[in-house]
């Protein structure tokens, strides 16, 4: 009975053993995918950055003076005339500092004047001493020489007094021109430092009698920024005057766009306000500087004759930098990435198996993406479907 049994698990066995090589030995299913074939093209950085409609002779209107608004006169929409009163600013805080910069000059004054003085002083001093030295040295060799008349000193005491006072007389001589440096020094420096306070000075007044801001051209108020009771700042604009020149389209971008940025580039422009047709637009200019306070770069752009704009009115455009000519183009969609590379899938052994490539891509396009390694010319690329495969696994092309 138990060789029965045993016979019988034998078979068994056997049996499942069979069962899985025919499992293992069947063909895996091909995965269906589209493919699209290698090609050069060009391809640019496509930047979309929104702006708004303005005049060539836009003019920015600031604060004369750091300061409370006291007073808006005009709002969006306003017609406005040149010299204009816009908004005016409290100079109180200013005045607080122009008091204070009278307080430092008349500190600063006459600590100056003291010094001046001291080395006055000091020269007068100074000549006194020597000028008695020279006196005393002159003395003792006159006295000298009256004794060597009489024989009651040798010529060489002689020699000796006259030396002697010629040495004092010199150095009386570079004590006094020493002292009178000092003078002429301390004179220049106060003159020199007063002067810069009276200029600080003048130019607070100045700018004290100036807390109006008005508009310096005829045109449409664009934009007001101020508010009464708020601070207004001279390096924010407080209100912004379109004129009546041509229309154009104005858009700030940042350092890394800037300079791809040429006169006479194309732009795409649309205005939703007009229907949101795309005009191509060239660029008139660009601001050589950022602004100080966004750090952007104001570019302007020429709007065609035949459309009817309104200032302010939104515009978004569509700006193609840094052109590669003649490269490697596919469509991003067919680029994964596992988190350390990225790849492509490639149709190959006439289109039924698929082979992982790993590329290094460039720019970025809209939608499409340049490849600098990995693909060339004539490689089937998986467009759709890429996602299932695996490298060596069987594929079935399905469209191209």
């Amino acid at each position: 009975m138990k060789k029965k049994l045993l016979i019988l698990f034998a078979i068994i066995i056997s049996l499942t053993a069979c069962g899985e090589t025919e499992v293992s030995t069947t063909e895996v299913a091909a995965i269906p995918v589209e493919i699209q074939m290698v090609k050069s093209d060009d391809i640019s950085t496509i930047n979309r950055i929104n702006g708004s409609v303005v005049t060539q002779d836009e003019v920015s209107v600031y604060a004369p003076i750091a300061g409370e608004v006291t007073e808006v006169k005009v709002k969006v929409g306003d017609k406005v005339s040149k010299n204009q009163i816009l908004f005016s600013v409290d100079n109180k805080s200013m005045s607080r500092s122009y008091q204070a910069l009278l307080d430092d000059y008349n500190r600063t004054k006459e600590l100056l004047e003291k010094q001046v003085s001291l080395a006055e002083q000091s020269l007068e001093d100074t000549k006194v001493i020597y000028n008695e030295q020279v006196r005393l040295a002159k003395q003792t060799a006159d006295n000298t020489k009256a004794l060597y008349d009489v024989g009651a000193a040798t010529k060489i005491d002689v020699e000796n007094t006259e030396f002697a006072l010629n040495q004092t007389e010199i150095s009386a001589n570079a004590a006094i021109r020493q002292a009178e440096i000092g003078v002429t020094s301390a004179k220049n420096s106060a003159d020199s430092t007063l002067t810069q306070l009276t200029n600080n000075i003048k130019d607070l007044e100045d700018t004290l009698n100036k807390t109006y801001a008005k508009s310096t051209i005829n045109g449409v108020v664009t934009a007001v920024n101020v508010t009464k009771g708020n601070m207004a700042s001279p390096q924010m604009a407080g209100v912004v005057v379109s004129g009546s020149k041509k229309h154009q389209v104005k858009i700030s971008v940042s350092e890394k766009i800037i300079p791809y940025i040429s006169v006479g580039d194309i732009a795409e422009v649309s205005i939703n306000a007009l229907g949101g047709d795309t005009m191509n637009c060239k660029v008139d200019s660009f601001s050589p500087s950022a602004n100080a306070m966004t750090h952007l770069y104001d570019v302007y752009l020429n709007l065609p004759d035949n459309i009817n704009t309104v200032i302010g009115m939104f515009a978004e455009v569509t700006l193609k930098t840094n052109t590669h000519v003649n490269t490697i183009v596919i469509p991003t969609q067919a680029i994964l990435n596992d988190g350390e590379i990225q790849y492509v899938y490639i149709a190959t052994d006439n289109n039924t198996k698929a082979t992982k490539v790993v590329v290094r891509t460039g720019i970025i396009g809209d939608g499409v993406t340049e490849v600098i390694e990995g693909l060339k010319e004539g490689d089937n690329l998986v467009i759709k479907g890429q996602s299932y495969l695996t490298d060596g696994g069987n594929l079935r092309v399905v469209g191209v």
